[in-house]
């Protein structure tokens, strides 16, 4: 976090707010998922799949840990159980 901005990948920044825990507002409006979704489409097109995948690792309890070439995720590796106090 630095001054008072947080920053994750593409696909680690739903889950704050999925979950109560932060928002994401773009031009001072909040943003639902759909919304989200759409902007982050646009950076990436294939979003919607890392989003998926990125999800269905995490509702089974592990740690998926974005790996980056030129900023773009091309996948996830360094996948470890996630502690109770650290899982969303």
């Amino acid at each position: 976090m630095d001054e008072g901005h947080l920053q994750l990948s593409l696909v680690e920044s739903w889950l704050p707010p999925e979950n109560g825990i932060l928002a994401i507002e773009h031009r001072d409006d909040l943003m639902d998922f759909t919304g989200f979704s759409n902007y982050a489409s646009l950076i990436e097109s294939d979003f919607p799949l890392k989003y998926a995948v990125y999800q269905e690792l995490r509702n089974k309890g592990l740690v998926p840990r974005p790996v980056t070439s030129s900023g773009r995720i091309t996948g996830f590796t360094g996948i470890l159980k996630a502690p109770k106090e650290l899982a969303f």
